[in-house]
């Protein structure tokens, strides 16, 4: 069957994975410690992202939104009903379900993880009870809108602690840049 369906995202403090704008340039220039941020672009065999991560990194510089800043190579699946004629990126388009983009990129991956980008593909991958893992790494920034890590709707869903700690939920203790 192969490795693990994860989901591996940063979050601005508010929730949002992206600015209102599309714009993910915040994440980067931050140190997020842990042997999650180490290890798991090595992890990863294959990456499914949707048609709006396609579209915001065809509309920049490839070698900035690169995954993992050119750290990791392997197969980029986009599963979107609309794929464009031609893509200046290193990407295959899947017209499938969540449940054949998985299977297929399970293939491609060669026994290594699956990554999930984006905020619609692995809400559809948690919905169909595909997902496995979700590493997230919360940004210290308030974005006040933008793309939601998760929206969706129906009931609660609770999630376990991975990591070799006695706590399920982290606590932070921030201030406004600038203030003492």
């Amino acid at each position: 069957m192969g490795g693990s369906v994860i989901w591996h995202v940063a979050t601005s403090l508010d929730g949002y994975i992206a600015a209102p704008d599309g714009d993910v340039g915040w994440v980067f220039g931050h140190d997020f410690p842990g042997r999650e941020a180490e290890t798991t672009p090595g992890r990863i065999g294959a990456i499914i992202a949707g048609r709006v991560w396609h579209d915001e990194c065809a509309a920049r510089d490839w070698d900035v939104v690169v995954p993992y800043h050119g750290r990791w190579s392997g197969p980029i699946f986009v599963l979107t009903h609309r794929p464009p004629d031609a893509s200046p990126l290193p990407v295959t388009f899947l017209t499938a379900d969540i449940n054949l983009a998985i299977r297929t990129a399970r293939d491609a991956a060669c026994g290594k993880d699956v990554g999930l980008f984006g905020a619609d593909i692995p809400r559809q991958a948690l919905e169909a009870g595909l997902l496995d893992e979700i590493i997230v790494h919360i940004v210290p920034i308030l974005l006040g809108g933008g793309r939601r890590l998760c929206a969706r709707d129906g009931p609660p869903i609770r999630l376990v602690n991975t990591q070799d700690k006695d706590h399920a939920a982290a606590t932070l203790a921030l201030r406004p840049e600038g203030k003492r």
